[in-house]
């Protein structure tokens, strides 16, 4: 083969070869960067954890795992700050939680569970209930079941309040 040759074949096929090696390098960081966040947010250093859950689904969007990872860690966040008051906080990750996995039914049930406890939103904490149907397990979905049934009471009992007009 002459030089000319090779140099064309080199030209043509180094390019792909350092896009394949760069993807590889892009993946191996995000394996370490997910492997590392979830560490970091099981050890409760879930700012520091979220954060590298973030980067490595930034760099690896199709991972479902990642996001999977990312959005579970973003619900385990926002119980630990539902539990010390700080619902908007909470509110927030969870519904970033939901981007990264709709299927995400403990954050289903937790938004539910925000909206009708401490909103006393009924409409809005009966569409996620619902919406975690088959998406949790079936003793959760029972208990999620009865709140479904009691919001629709309160439904009822807070629709016929309002209907009723006095004269004062």
């Amino acid at each position: 083969m002459n030089a000319a040759v090779v140099c064309l074949v080199w030209l043509v096929v180094a390019p792909a070869a350092a896009e394949a090696a760069a993807d590889n390098a892009r993946k191996l960081s995000a394996t370490e960067l997910n492997n590392r966040g979830v560490t970091e947010a099981q050890a409760g250093r879930f700012d520091v954890g979220v954060d590298d859950l973030r980067q490595a689904v930034q760099l690896a969007p199709a991972d479902e795992q990642f996001r999977k990872n990312l959005s579970g860690m973003l619900t385990d966040w926002a119980l630990k700050l539902l539990a010390s008051g700080k619902v908007a906080e909470a509110e927030a990750l969870l519904r970033e939680a939901l981007s990264h996995d709709a299927a995400n039914g403990r954050a289903l049930v937790e938004l539910g569970d925000l909206y009708y406890f401490r909103r006393s939103d009924f409409d809005t904490a009966l569409e996620f209930w619902k919406r975690a149907n088959g998406k949790v397990s079936a003793a959760t979905w029972q208990a999620v079941a009865g709140r479904i049934s009691q919001a629709q009471r309160d439904q009822v009992v807070e629709r016929t309040f309002n209907s009723i007009r006095t004269p004062h």
